[in-house]
């Protein structure tokens, strides 16, 4: 399955992923612009505000009702970061035309897309304002998950290790926003960054499901294109940090049992590079699969962990290690954790690792497609990169690795932030006692 992309107006463009294989399609509207500390906030309240009600469907009941009976069509939203940019995402899931019943051929694709366009582009205002009322509930629920992100010790570590580690880079960001953020919001720029994003955002359309481009270029332009104008795209990137030359350490203190390890680092490697392909094998290989090092080392014969996997954010060039440890086992498990990233720089890979690492990436890959969101998420970060590739291209490329270009690559990795959520032997009740 290749990716059909145009452009729809300048900065608008359009991307179709021709699939058969669902009984649904899968339509979404991204608007992308530059990550800030100054609108975050704003951003990831505003597509929820949005889909709390327009002009024709003044609230959620209102629009619930039209969605079943749109064969209980599905509209949600949600705003994220990708590397230096911010994604406010609109999207839409309803029944596919060929599995509508035969006496009854409704136009569910138009009828859901008219829905997201009034959503969008149709808001409640009152005084030039949105509805106050949906204003202020939607901040309380913005502070609440931000609030409630420490529940999740083990993604909450990942976050205050990002935010250490990557302190006044676009990477340090909150992507949630804070508390504060949302307490003191102001009304009045809230509806300008509305504007602005309508007005300025990179746009990028995803289409996954049975119809044809001809047929979702026609529509694209109708339903939303002729709502907007073109827009000249700057061309900017953010400073790319590439080697850490000491490592910076940081401890905190929680109500948990377990205590949560992080160690951040530098790779050197970037989305769009030629050493891409064999980033995502060391990675697979060093920490990314139940046949990795750190699993079968650190978790398994050593047992100084409860978890251990790495995770690579490739659109910032970074790597995290987390484990979740007893509290007395943190040095140690740094020092092995770091044996097993030495033992992969001096090549100490053997064939048989190569071969199971190359199967589970593509294997992973190759599932990629059984998910229309996943197919989003894959297509658009390499759009944000510049170097847009199929699952299969790069299965093939990752197939022609070899052990000492992936020694190669962890050569380059270095330590930069060793961030430690310590437990204080208490245990919460949303923490529970459960493995990560």
């Amino acid at each position: 399955m290749s990716l059909y992309r145009c452009s729809l107006k300048p900065g608008i463009f359009l991307n179709h992923l021709k699939n058969d294989r669902f009984k649904t399609g899968y339509f979404s509207l991204n608007f992308i612009l530059p990550l800030s500390i100054e609108n975050v906030a704003y951003y990831a309240l505003l597509p929820r505000v949005l889909r709390s009600g327009c002009e024709s469907l003044p609230n959620r009941r209102a629009i619930v009702k039209r969605l079943e009976e749109l064969y209980g069509a599905d509209i949600y939203v949600r705003h994220y970061g990708r590397g230096d940019k911010q994604i406010i995402s609109f999207a839409a899931d309803f029944i596919d035309r060929a599995y509508l019943p035969q006496d009854e051929r409704a136009d569910v694709f138009s009828e859901t897309l008219a829905v997201l366009r009034d959503l969008i582009f149709s808001p409640i205002q009152q005084n030039g304002l949105f509805l106050q009322e949906y204003v202020d509930m939607e901040r309380r629920n913005c502070a609440d998950a931000v609030r409630a992100m420490i529940n999740n010790k083990q993604q909450y570590a990942i976050h205050r290790c990002t935010m250490l580690m990557c302190e006044g880079e676009t990477s340090g960001i909150p992507i949630l926003g804070t508390v504060e953020d949302f307490e003191n919001l102001l009304p009045q720029k809230l509806i300008e960054c509305y504007r602005h994003m309508l007005a300025h955002a990179q746009v990028e359309i995803f289409y996954v499901g049975s119809s044809s481009p001809a047929a979702l270029e026609t529509v694209s332009a109708e339903f939303f294109c002729s709502k907007m104008d073109g827009r000249e795209l700057p061309q900017t990137q953010s400073a790319r940090i590439l080697h850490a030359n000491t490592a910076k350490q940081y401890e905190e203190t929680a109500n948990a049992v377990q205590g949560k390890l992080v160690l951040g680092f530098r790779t050197g490697v970037f989305l769009g590079d030629t050493t891409q392909f064999a980033y995502s094998l060391f990675n697979e290989i060093y920490g990314g699969s139940p046949s990795s090092k750190l699993f079968l080392n650190v978790r398994e014969k050593k047992s100084l962990c409860y978890s251990c996997y790495a995770h690579a954010d490739l659109l910032n060039g970074i790597m995290y290690v987390a484990a979740g440890i007893d509290r007395e086992q943190k040095d140690v498990a740094i020092k092995e954790i770091l044996l097993q990233l030495d033992k992969t720089r001096q090549n100490e890979i053997s064939q048989e690792e190569l071969y199971y690492a190359k199967q589970s990436l593509a294997n992973g890959y190759r599932s990629l497609y059984d998910s229309p969101e996943a197919l989003e998420v894959w297509y658009l970060r390499r759009i944000l990169a510049g170097s847009v590739l199929t699952p299969e291209e790069v299965i093939e490329r990752i197939m022609q690795v070899t052990a000492q270009d992936v020694a190669a690559i962890a050569q380059r990795v270095s330590l930069d932030t060793i961030y430690f959520l310590r437990g204080d032997g208490t245990c919460t009740d949303e923490e529970g006692e459960e493995d990560d």
